[in-house]
């Protein structure tokens, strides 16, 4: 290899955004595997994960012009070494952008690294490592396999976890902030400049333009660092102001204990085996989207991922993080068709601190606006880049479309879009607003699944949950779950600027809903899996292998009368029509032939295999009995989940196929590349004549 031509810009029109290179290179030397080289590799690891730190804090300042930065060891294929700073910025900022990461890496070559730092990332890494001997317990051949595999390729030698703790471990230990400021020196202090720009960017002379704003980065006068003064967390709890379990009830055949607390807060534990050291909670808060008017929705959409980056009253994100380093303490947030809900993976060390956090979010968040930057600089080429995709009019023609009648309501993945300036113009005030209601004064139903003793987690819980405010009763949301009318017949056709040549239909047939009827949402769910199995055999074989159509099926658990099968398929746009044809034809003959036994037999039978696999994991039950004291139903619907997919009778697919499969139920979007619009036959106004002759659809929506 040489090291001609390092400095060049790629245009790629199709990309919101650039990504900007700057890297030492040097042509790439072999190096045994041994300890002292894993020493070297971790030490710049290490200094790695600590500029990650700082980039990661960085975005949420309102002056810094790029979206993301990142260090790491430059190369790949064995071709070259030596480091490598990624910066992702927006097209109109890319210099600042470009200047202010250079800045962020000359820091860390200068002045080196805090004491704080390295504590919080070498806690990280500990236990990751601690982690990987207790998966290593029960890990499966396959999975070992594929790491010794990997390994080898890399020509590494494979060590299992626990020689990996001893040998790391010992490493780490002993690591110094000068021993990770000189491996990050020495992967940055000889070599090849290299300076490359891809995505929306016209650069002429573009190796003059970046070497200027790099001259121009390389001169500016550094600062040092400030350190961090270290905080104790603020809301921990006391044991003695821990409340009393009012009502206490097993259930024997699920291997489940539900407890009620007099706040009204409920409690569901489930011990299992399945994975040592994992315990997996969720808290179902208050009514979710159910209990928003149509512009809560739009901040809706922003408080869901602002939320848990405004940190908490007395604390910021960041300090929560280096809080909590070392720990496996952590609360993620979204909002949900019919909550808000909570969720976390953690060890009985840790459960306790976990619950607090979650308590503590719930009581005493911050809504830092600082959450919002990153968020608002990344909108707009997000918003960009669906322009030049299906996905944009999938979004914002088809879903607005076909559902109609209730904002909330959603299937498939399609639902309620905001704009792109109703997104930028929700700020932290309005998120509290919305937010503080429900969690303050909703409901909660709280599940813990996993590596447990039943005993601790009810102590637990009595002193963080079961000392909160007392909970409301759900109100009556039945008119949030109705008026929606899914639209029959829409023919809709939309053109894309894209350098991908294909065309892309999506085809939606509305179902019903299953909301009161597993049996019914469950057979809707398999036949998606039938229509998919047909597209494959019928419309592969008519037009050719480079067709790749799929189906499935949802009927909603949240929402009347929201349900449907999509066919989704790309193609030559030349032959859209054909794809189309192909499709409906697909449909139609399922509608009017029916369904097989032997096809459904078949199958089932993998779903029988997922069932196998999937009921000896705890994200599974989590799922099942995460709402089962407020709907007893779930646990019915637990229960006969295998059973169901023991005895599919086509006889009932067949029915359902003739009730919602007929071509003129059928709604309809083609996505085509505006480029061979004009050369492309239309696509016919009618749908084609009819041809002659989970994954268990348990999801929540």
């Amino acid at each position: 290899p040489t090291l001609e031509n390092t400095c060049f810009a790629i245009t790629e029109a199709g990309i919101p955004y650039v990504q900007l290179v700057v890297a030492r290179l040097q042509p790439h030397v072999e190096r045994p595997d041994t300890l002292a080289n894993r020493r070297d590799s971790i030490e710049r690891s290490v200094a790695h994960s600590m500029l990650a730190l700082r980039f990661s804090e960085a975005v949420k300042k309102p002056d810094t012009a790029y979206l993301q930065a990142q260090v790491s060891d430059a190369g790949g294929m064995n071709v070259f070494e030596g480091g490598d700073l990624t910066i992702i910025t927006r097209p109109d900022g890319w210099q600042e952008g470009m200047a202010q990461g250079i800045v962020e890496l000359r820091k860390a070559l200068e002045f080196g690294f805090r004491e704080s730092e390295l504590n919080e990332v070498r806690a990280g890494f500990m236990r990751q490592l601690d982690e990987a001997v207790e998966r290593e317990k029960t890990a499966d051949s396959q999975s070992l396999l594929a790491g010794i595999l990997a390994l080898a390729e890399d020509q590494q030698v494979p060590t299992d976890a626990a020689t990996d703790r001893a040998t790391i471990g010992a490493i780490l230990d002993k690591m110094t902030v000068e021993d990770c400021h000189k491996a990050l020196l020495k992967n940055w202090g000889k070599g090849e400049l290299s300076l490359v720009a891809i995505g929306s960017i016209e650069l002429d002379s573009a190796k003059d333009r970046l070497q200027e704003v790099y001259d121009r980065a390389m001169k500016i006068e550094l600062q040092a660092p400030s350190d961090e003064e270290a905080k104790d967390f603020a809301y921990a709890s006391n044991a003695e102001g821990a409340s009393r379990p009012t009502n206490v009830v097993t259930v024997e055949d699920m291997g489940l204990t539900q407890v009620q607390f007099e706040n009204g807060v409920r409690l569901n534990i489930k011990p299992t085996d399945f994975k040592e050291r994992q315990i997996l909670v969720r808290a179902r808060v208050g009514d979710g989207h159910l209990g928003m008017n149509d512009a809560q929705l739009v901040v809706a959409q922003i408080a869901g991922d602002t939320f848990t980056g405004g940190g908490l009253v007395e604390h910021s994100a960041d300090e929560l993080r280096r809080i909590m380093a070392g720990k496996q303490v952590h609360a993620s947030f979204s909002i949900q068709d019919d909550c808000l809900q909570f969720n976390s993976s953690t060890t009985r060390e840790d459960l306790l601190r976990t619950l607090e956090l979650t308590c503590a979010y719930m009581t005493q968040p911050g809504y830092r606006p600082d959450s919002l930057i990153p968020l608002r600089a990344q909108l707009p080429p997000s918003f960009e880049q669906l322009k030049h995709t299906p996905e944009g009019p999938r979004q914002f023609e088809l879903a607005p479309a076909f559902i109609q009648g209730n904002r909330r309501a959603n299937v498939l993945g399609l639902g309620f879009s905001p704009s792109l300036e109703e997104l930028l113009a929700v700020d932290m005030r309005q998120v509290q607003a919305l937010l503080t209601p429900q969690l303050s004064q909703g409901p909660i139903e709280l599940t813990v699944v996993g590596d447990v003793d039943e005993i601790d987690v009810i102590r637990q819980v009595a002193q963080t949950f079961g000392t909160l405010p007392k909970r409301q009763e759900r109100a009556d949301l039945s008119a949030s779950r109705a008026g929606t009318k899914l639209v029959s017949g829409l023919k809709l056709t939309s053109q894309i600027e894209t350098k991908s040549e294909k065309a892309t239909l999506i085809m939606l047939f509305p179902t019903a809903d299953g909301r009161s009827n597993d049996d019914l949402r469950r057979r809707i769910f398999f036949l998606g899996r039938v229509v998919d199995d047909r597209l494959r055999l019928e419309v592969r074989e008519r037009l050719g292998a480079a067709y790749s159509p799929f189906a499935a099926a949802q009927a909603s658990r949240t929402f009347d009368g929201v349900g449907a099968v999509m066919i989704q398929a790309d193609g030559d746009p030349a032959k859209v029509q054909a794809l189309v044809d192909a499709c409906t034809s697909v449909a139609a003959d399922l509608a009017a032939n029916g369904v097989t036994q032997e096809e459904t037999d078949r199958l089932a039978e993998p779903i029988h295999n997922t069932l196998r696999d999937m009921l000896r994991t705890n994200s599974y039950w989590l799922d099942a009995l995460d709402e089962c004291q407020e709907d007893p139903g779930t646990l019915d619907s637990a229960r006969s989940l295998v059973a169901f997919y023991s005895h599919i009778d086509a006889k009932t697919l067949t029915e359902l196929a003739a009730k919602y499969l007929k071509p003129e139920n059928a709604s309809r979007l083609v996505v085509m590349p505006k480029a061979t619009v004009e050369a492309s036959a239309p696509v016919a106004p009618e749908q084609a004549t009819p041809a002659q002759a989970a994954p268990t659809g348990d999801t929540k929506e």
